[in-house]
């Protein structure tokens, strides 16, 4: 039993024993009491609705903003509150001493976003193979054009002779479309070997460049201010 405990207990039992021992008792309990040190525990920013231990028991309301007597040391108080981060605090508090300590309670930080990842960059496998297209297509044009060609030739000759120096006036329709024969062979066929040139090109140069894109340009089967060829849009 502790000093203070038997004092009490002499305190209650002072009246019959006389005034004169009933004062000294009150008075060495009044001592005691003082030199017992007191813990206020308040609810502060985010700790109004929190649950609050201390040395690990649970305070009710009537314990929290009272000054709670305790034994000299260390004491742990912690909280915990929904969506809060867990408060922990270790307080050392000495004999005759009187400390408060405030529960605060920082919000739970919320969850970041996380950044979207660039996509790797990849060769373009589509754009040869167009490009290769519109080559292939323009020769096979070429082709045709210079069959029609041929074969407006041969017409004009029998009509015209071999030199087509006199050409019947019922003539001049296969005279124009000869020469439209001619040059949209010459057309496409400029445009073809222009467009398989670049595509085998790409190829070449998407083998040696694993790593890096093709996007962000664009074939054009023409040339600026020339009869025939292609050429590149964009930026590399």
């Amino acid at each position: 039993m502790t000093a203070l405990g038997g004092y009490q207990l002499a305190f209650a039992d002072a009246d019959s024993v006389g005034e004169d021992f009933k004062a000294e008792v009150e008075g060495a309990v009044t001592r005691l009491e003082g030199r017992i040190p007191k813990l206020t525990i308040q609810r502060g920013t985010g700790g109004e609705a929190a649950e609050i231990q201390l040395d690990g028991v649970d305070l009710g309301a009537s314990s929290v903003d009272v000054a709670v007597p305790l034994d000299p040391g260390p004491h742990a108080i912690t909280a915990r509150a929904p969506n809060f981060l867990p408060f922990s605090q270790t307080v050392t508090i000495l004999e005759n001493e009187q400390k408060t300590v405030e529960v605060r309670l920082t919000p739970e930080p919320e969850p970041q976003r996380a950044a979207p990842t660039p996509p790797e960059k990849t060769r373009s496998k589509l754009v040869p193979y167009v490009v290769g297209g519109v080559g292939v297509a323009g020769v096979i044009g070429s082709g045709v054009l210079f069959g029609l060609r041929q074969s407006t030739l041969s017409d004009l000759e029998g009509k015209c002779g071999a030199t087509r120096q006199t050409c019947p006036s019922s003539a001049r329709g296969e005279v124009s479309n000869l020469s439209l024969y001619n040059t949209g062979a010459q057309i496409a066929l400029g445009v073809g070997v222009v467009g398989i040139g670049t595509a085998v090109g790409i190829l070449i140069w998407q083998r040696r460049h694993p790593l890096q894109s093709a996007s962000g340009t664009l074939f054009v089967p023409t040339a600026p201010n020339a009869l025939a060829g292609a050429s590149w849009v964009g930026r590399f």
